[in-house]
């Protein structure tokens, strides 16, 4: 089961560089400046970013704000923390660890702030910044946080309680098994803020694969944007695989297609009434709960049609009979309804992949999404292609049907390609 990833950046473009890493693999990240509605943030988001432009505040302030940030975000559930930091250390760092950490009610952090493809790296526990030690460049008489010493546990050591150790890359020369009972190792001789050296990218990944393991104590992660590039890629927050399906087809097919798909299990499916699309009632917060709930108990497979049997059909045609409104009226309002819907759940939980059905939905789904076009990729089976939309930000794969077509197993293969 994924965590969400919780970012605490002490300005504001450090949040932004942080966040971008993720971005670029597919997750929806939201940065924001305060936490008034911290819970209703997270909820919209994969990645949620919180600047508390806490870099020039004095410590005891620097320290409040974290207290207080880390007692809040236990209210979100299973998520990770990751301690955003400034790669040449100027801040707070110290007094925001403390802060995090007592809020949090953990003891143990594990701190790798290299960044080198901007040429900050980390050596015997020292910072250089372009192979020069930190003291001695331009950020050791920076006007507001100036830098005075290079060697990591001395900066941290001026203010905080904790116990630094240094880990040098020597220390991946052996398994990722050993290094973990080495961590633990130290963790029992009172150690609490673990330093990574870190020259290379290989470094990273290898302190990314080391914090995916790790799983003893709950502890939180620090860096900058360099460590967050490499751990974009760990299991412990990988977007899982999510296929969706938006059906707005009243032909038998379409339904033989739904039911078999939800036959095999793994896979809700939400029947929307159609009066209620015609009628314009807002369910979308309903159906948001439902789905975040379905998420977090493992399911990955969802469907949203207006019908799934030929009595469903035959419930709408009468209602719209005795109301006297056109069919032809009717459908293309329940459709425009049900792409208004479907765009703003493909918007919110960002699917893989998102199978249309039916060539109105389908039409008017794209148009919710204000994309003006699509770019075609390939054929999934005979009838269902698929591709990235044009025009807007949406990274799903989506993929169309004619209602009409495909197999009874259409739906699945279609699921299981989104995996791919």
């Amino acid at each position: 089961m994924r965590k969400k990833l919780i970012i605490v950046a002490d300005d504001f473009t450090g949040a932004n560089d942080t966040g971008v890493q993720f971005r670029k693999s597919g997750f929806k990240v939201n940065v924001i400046i305060n936490s008034d509605r911290l819970k209703e943030e997270a909820d919209d988001c994969d990645v949620l970013v919180i600047d508390i432009e806490s870099r020039t505040d004095l410590p005891q302030t620097a320290y409040n704000k974290c207290l207080l940030l880390g007692r809040q975000i236990p209210e979100l559930g299973d998520v990770l923390v990751y301690k955003k930091l400034d790669s040449t250390f100027r801040g707070n760092i110290g007094t925001e660890f403390d802060g995090l950490m007592d809020g949090l009610n953990i003891s143990i952090a594990f701190l790798a702030p290299a960044f080198p493809l901007c040429g900050r790296t980390t050596e015997n526990g020292n910072v250089y910044v372009n192979g020069v030690l930190l003291n001695q460049t331009e950020y050791s008489d920076d006007p507001r946080t100036p830098v005075k010493d290079s060697r990591i546990a001395a900066i941290i050591g001026l203010q905080s309680k904790r116990v630094c150790n240094e880990i040098t890359t020597g220390f991946f020369e052996s398994n990722i098994k050993s290094a973990n009972s080495e961590i633990i190792k130290r963790i029992e001789e009172g150690s609490e803020i673990f330093i990574f050296d870190s020259r290379t990218e290989s470094d990273l990944a290898a302190i990314s694969s080391l914090i995916e393991k790790f799983t003893e104590t709950p502890f939180l992660v620090s860096g900058s944007a360099g460590l967050a590039s490499h751990l974009h890629n760990s299991t412990l927050i990988r977007p899982e695989p999510l296929g969706f399906v938006f059906s707005g087809s009243v032909t038998d097919i379409s339904m033989q297609q739904i039911r078999h798909t939800e036959s095999e299990g793994q896979c809700n499916v939400f029947l929307i009434d159609a009066i209620d699309l015609l009628d314009d009632k807002l369910i979308i917060d309903d159906l948001t709960s439902s789905v975040r709930e379905s998420i977090s108990a493992g399911i990955d497979r969802f469907i949203f049609c207006t019908s799934r049997s030929r009595k469903d059909v035959e419930n709408v045609y009468r209602v719209v009979q005795q109301r006297s409104v056109p069919r032809t009226l009717a459908a293309q309002k329940i459709a425009g309804s049900l792409g208004n819907l479907a765009a703003t759940l493909i918007k919110r939980f960002q699917p893989s992949g998102v199978l249309l059905t039916g060539g109105e939905t389908a039409f008017r789904t794209v148009i919710a999404l204000e994309a003006d076009g699509i770019s075609i990729d390939m054929e999934i089976l005979p009838g269902i292609q698929c591709g990235k939309l044009r025009g807007c930000d949406i990274d799903s794969l989506i993929a169309t049907k004619s209602g009409g077509f495909g197999g009874v197993d259409a739906i699945s293969k279609t699921f299981e390609f989104f995996k791919i």
